[in-house]
């Protein structure tokens, strides 16, 4: 955020004393209940899954740069049937995988090729981000002492919801 966004980006969020909530659905519940206007770090994934239940009150954008955070498939050491588990995750990465990891957990697809298939993503108000930050794990891990340090400094005090 400081590359793109500058150095003191991070320090005029924390001015406005943000609610930091410990549950991703309470987050959402008090946005589309009205009780705050704004709301950052909001993954799809759970916006997604809660749409058409409550949220359709509110609509959102995508940031440019967008943030992309991977998830994983792992397949133990010494897992019972690495086979199986191979063939779980060639189905997940198919057509009709993608398509239900989509519909059932809201993440966007794996692949480039699978049209967007969310509730929300046919929406003409809806536009998702187009280019993303350039980041890799080893960047991660190599700042990760100072990041902590950093968001621990300008979080203190702030109040956490439920």
């Amino acid at each position: 955020m400081d590359t793109v966004k500058g150095p003191d980006f991070t320090k005029v969020v924390m001015a406005q004393r943000p609610l930091v909530f410990q549950q991703r659905s309470s987050d959402e519940r008090a946005l589309s209940g009205g009780w705050y206007r704004h709301h950052i770090f909001s993954p799809t994934t759970s916006i997604c899954t809660n749409w058409n239940a409550w949220v359709r009150r509110f609509r959102w954008t995508c940031p440019e740069p967008g943030l992309v955070l991977f998830t994983t498939q792992i397949i133990g050491y010494k897992a019972p049937h690495p086979n199986a588990a191979k063939l779980w995750i060639e189905f997940t990465l198919s057509d009709y995988g993608q398509q239900l990891v989509m519909s059932t957990l809201g993440f966007g697809a794996g692949r480039t090729d699978i049209p967007d298939i969310r509730p929300f993503a046919s929406q003409t108000w809806y536009k998702s981000s187009t280019a993303y930050f350039n980041f890799t794990w080893n960047d991660i891990l190599k700042h990760q002492d100072d990041l902590r340090a950093k968001w621990t400094a300008l979080s203190n005090g702030l109040t956490a919801g439920d």
